[in-house]
């Protein structure tokens, strides 16, 4: 994607752990024609998606994910998920879904759950904007939480000044970034 002169493009990352092609590029282009500013990149394994993320040289917004891939599947898929990157977002697909599974799912750490259908092929995009949207606030709460901690303590140690006009600068950032939100 290429973009145009004096304009900046947020590009949002999505990981795709799809071991079916067809499935894969079904979902892919959905994704490309749902969400703007987005790229995806399709892996077949758990073992090549953790072998990605650790090679990017910038972070991934959210994986999606099949339930059942050939070499590991279902809550054990999930669980060394987020025991690996607990910090990306997480939302599972699956063509055969249950309610217990899903509860199961989200449980873990799943961020949503999904099941293959052509409704919520054509809500993806929706539900994927969603989950990015809830942790982006998530981590501008956090974010502003870790700020007041800090000024907090350099406001104890009299001798860091300097460190609490720039936490206070940070701060007012916060509160902007927040309202963006």
């Amino acid at each position: 994607m290429r973009a145009p002169k004096n304009k900046r493009v947020v590009v949002t990352r999505i990981l795709l752990l799809e071991d079916n092609l067809e499935h894969a590029q079904l979902i892919e282009e959905t994704l490309l024609e749902g969400l703007h500013g987005i790229s995806v990149k399709v892996v077949s394994s758990l073992a090549a998606a953790l072998k990605e993320i650790s090679a990017a040289s910038r972070p991934y917004d959210l994986i999606l994910t099949d339930y059942l891939l050939a070499n590991s599947s279902g809550t054990t898929l999930v669980k060394r998920i987020k025991k690996e990157i607990p910090e990306i977002p997480l939302i599972v697909i699956t063509g055969r879904g249950n309610e217990r599974i899903a509860a199961e799912v989200i449980k873990l750490g799943a961020e949503d759950y999904v099941v293959k259908s052509r409704d919520s092929l054509k809500a993806l995009p929706r539900i994927i904007q969603r989950t990015l949207v809830k942790r982006k606030r998530s981590n501008m709460e956090e974010l502003k939480s870790l700020v007041f901690k800090i000024i907090r303590l350099s406001r104890e140690n009299k001798k860091a000044p300097q460190i609490t006009r720039l936490l206070t600068q940070l701060k007012k950032l916060t509160q902007i970034w927040s309202r963006s939100t």
